[in-house]
């Protein structure tokens, strides 16, 4: 895989773009038109591996629409999602806080969620306190189920849950296309490619053959593991349910080239921020289970983010490892609004290339279908190549540089140096100390239709 230029030339390359982005902390009137300040688009594709796409090296032809877009965009090779489940992700996405900071988490078994906890700052609430017209488009369940808090901040908040990317994004222009001199930030949450991958009728293309690795009959085992939601007569091997998949990124993959070229017919491609990223991966029995939400490792972690800002040319980004929380202090950033004060992600463009590496973290509490369960419970670090997971009493560590899979743990009784374990404690305080004063997150009911529409996700099976 071809990787380019790095972050150090960042303030050259947003020059074109900065009377744009900076005009709001200079004191620009907020509801000037789109043209003075950028609209803003969220695309967040759920359950969406990066390993899956071309531009980051997958031979199938899954992503030519996305891949197009990261040619002129940047592309940020090591991007960690915030946990390996929806609801807790989006939370640390949208707040800039890791789960342990903003509390939502949910308890399944008594039809429970919990809500984010009272005094975060938000990303949609920033962008609408700058003038900006707030929407979003939902189709995951997680995110309208009972009243807990990521609707704060949006003006026009959608329930279309079920949709296909192709309905998202029909919505998705009209809401652009209002008679509105305010520039729009527009969350877009697609559902394409999550469980249980029933897209191939929509495509029906031939995608190449599925890797290698993949092409094998399933254990009894691994058979008996599979979460029934995702089962499906017609899929027998490991190699079908990938195949399966890749589908569901090709749909959304088409969906998102018609809402490009609208972009691009309306004049407004180079007026509007584009951010492309997932909310956590997807497991292909890499670690001997499938789904999302149990573990730290990589597959269920490593996501993508493409970044297309006007007026920049494109580049990798290849030198750190970038966290989910980032993603609300770089849009702010690049439309002039100050982050919260409570924030605790970084503007990745303004970040120096001679900082040392981050202590980047991700958690998983919850196992499959909301449960608490502590022994399911995860934590882990990662700081350039070494990558350390905390379960219970026990830590591993893997160098991701020579074992990408994370098959191989570092041998010895302290694998790990002392390094991750001063970011794990640090961590630990920061997130106390960051909680204090916020209030406790409250539990809120789950509603009947959305309990069932979580369960047919395979969320309390």
């Amino acid at each position: 895989m071809s990787r380019g230029g790095r972050l150090s030339g960042c303030a050259a390359w947003l020059a074109p773009f900065a009377a744009l982005a900076l005009c709001g902390i200079a004191g620009c009137d907020s509801r000037r038109p789109a043209r003075v300040r950028p609209d803003v688009l969220l695309l967040v594709v759920d359950t969406l591996r990066a390993s899956h796409l071309g531009l980051y090296g997958y031979p199938r032809d899954t992503s030519p629409a996305l891949d197009r877009l990261a040619s002129e965009s940047t592309v940020f090779d090591e991007v960690v999602a915030a946990s390996s489940w929806t609801l807790p992700s989006v939370g640390s996405l949208l707040t800039s806080t890791y789960p342990s900071v903003h509390g939502l988490t949910a308890r399944f078994e008594n039809r429970k969620v919990m809500s984010i906890r009272p005094g975060l700052d938000s990303l949609p609430q920033a962008f609408r306190d700058a003038g900006y017209r707030t929407a979003a488009v939902i189709t995951n369940p997680w995110m309208n189920t009972a009243d807990h808090g990521l609707q704060e901040g949006f003006d026009d908040y959608r329930d279309m849950t079920g949709a296909s990317a192709e309905a998202v994004n029909a919505l998705a222009r009209e809401i652009l296309s209002r008679d509105d001199p305010a520039p729009v930030f527009l969350y877009l949450h697609y559902m394409d490619v999550h469980g249980p991958y029933d897209a191939v009728a929509r495509t029906g293309r031939d995608l190449g053959p599925v890797p290698a690795a993949y092409r094998r009959s399933l254990t009894k085992a691994e058979d008996r593991a599979l979460p029934p939601y995702l089962r499906r007569p017609q899929l027998r091997d490991l190699g079908d349910y990938v195949d399966a998949y890749d589908h569901g990124i090709r749909a959304w993959d088409d969906a998102l080239a018609h809402l490009v070229d609208w972009l691009r017919a309306e004049g407004r491609i180079d007026r509007v921020v584009i951010s492309v990223l997932s909310d956590h991966g997807e497991e292909f029995l890499e670690h001997g289970g499938w789904n999302h939400g149990k573990t730290v490792y990589q597959e269920q972690l490593s996501i993508p983010w493409i970044l297309r800002v006007p007026g920049s040319p494109s580049r990798r980004v290849d030198d750190r490892v970038v966290s989910l929380i980032d993603v609300a202090p770089t849009l702010l950033a690049l439309a002039g609004v100050p982050p919260g004060s409570r924030m605790s992600g970084v503007d990745v463009l303004a970040a120096s290339p001679d900082e040392e590496p981050r202590s980047i973290l991700a958690e998983t509490g919850i196992r499959l279908g909301g449960v608490p369960d502590e022994s399911n419970r995860a934590v882990s670090i990662q700081r350039g190549h070494q990558k350390m997971i905390v379960k219970g009493s026990r830590s591993f560590c893997f160098d991701l540089e020579r074992d990408p899979r994370e098959l191989d743990p570092i041998a010895g009784e302290e694998p790990c140096d002392g390094a991750a374990f001063a970011a794990l404690e640090a961590w630990r305080r920061d997130a106390v100390r960051a909680a204090e004063g916020l209030g406790e997150a409250s539990a809120k009911e789950l509603p009947a239709d959305q309990a069932e529409a979580l369960r047919r996700l395979g969320y309390g099976e």
